[in-house]
């Protein structure tokens, strides 16, 4: 500050403060005119921080703001007095400028995430020897399905459970808990509705219903010889052995006619 603007400031009766920016007193005229008067030294940051906040009280600065904060709470506000967004404020205008990005961001990485996760539960976890060419696997879920012979998994792993090819099909069991038997392309040849099933053998397998009887069906899924025995064994030259009621053994052809009764 030159004289003139002292002098002006001073006839105005305006506050004087001598503010010192170097050395450690006031020299020549000002020491002279206000030699009586405070003065603020901020070569040091305390003395910045003394100063800025006299200032401040001087020019009723924080008097301003605190009756700008009240009334901003009076009628539901929560913006500072000079209406600068909070840090809510400036994260939710944030998130708003970039709702797609954000948004293909999260498509992206719930992708990934899901894909990672398919991949870890649909991984194969133990398989089985090689059958006409074929080898069941079981997944990280549980479920069965078939590879071939260059280790590709060509039947998916869908089934329960699986049995190894017999006679160019295998067992499988669904979700419900029947069986039926599907062919080396994967396809459900006959219907999973037997509570339980065997191999086939010479062209035909043994089947039990649910009222815990067994018969046998051709590879058309048809029942030939009647669900009427207490067990069934598989064929074998022609011939299967079968249990009645009474616990007595028969021998019977592929036609379910009898042959001859079993002895013990």
């Amino acid at each position: 500050m030159d004289k003139a603007r002292g002098y002006y400031a001073e006839s105005q009766q305006k506050r004087i403060v001598p503010v010192l920016v170097n050395g450690d007193k006031l020299r020549g005229w000002f020491q002279f005119n206000f030699g009586n008067v405070d003065y603020i030294s901020i070569r040091s940051k305390e003395h910045k921080e003394k100063l800025i906040s006299n200032l401040r009280n001087w020019l009723g600065v924080d008097e301003e703001e605190r009756k700008a904060a009240e009334e901003a709470k009076r009628i539901g506000h929560k913006s500072t007095p000079d209406s600068t967004p909070g840090k809510r404020e400036r994260l939710r205008l944030w998130i708003q400028k970039r709702k797609k990005w954000l948004a293909a961001s999260f498509l992206t990485i719930a992708a990934i995430i899901g894909f990672s996760v398919y991949a870890y539960l649909h991984r194969i976890v133990e398989a089985s020897d090689y059958h006409e060419g074929m080898a069941r696997v079981e997944n990280g879920m549980g479920y069965f399905g078939f590879k071939d012979e260059s280790g590709k998994v060509v039947i998916p792993c869908q089934w329960k459970d699986a049995w190894p090819f017999s006679d160019g099909l295998a067992r499988v069991m669904d979700t419900s808990g029947k069986w039926g038997f599907i062919d080396k392309a994967g396809e459900l040849v006959i219907p999973c509705q037997w509570k339980a099933a065997y191999d086939f053998s010479e062209g035909l397998a043994q089947v039990e219903n649910n009222n815990d009887k067994w018969g046998y069906i051709d590879k058309t899924g048809k029942l030939v010889i009647p669900c009427k025995w207490e067990w069934a064994e598989k064929f074998t030259n022609g011939q299967a052995s079968v249990q009645d009621d009474q616990e007595k053994w028969w021998k019977i052809d592929n036609t379910g006619k009898i042959v001859r009764e079993e002895t013990p």
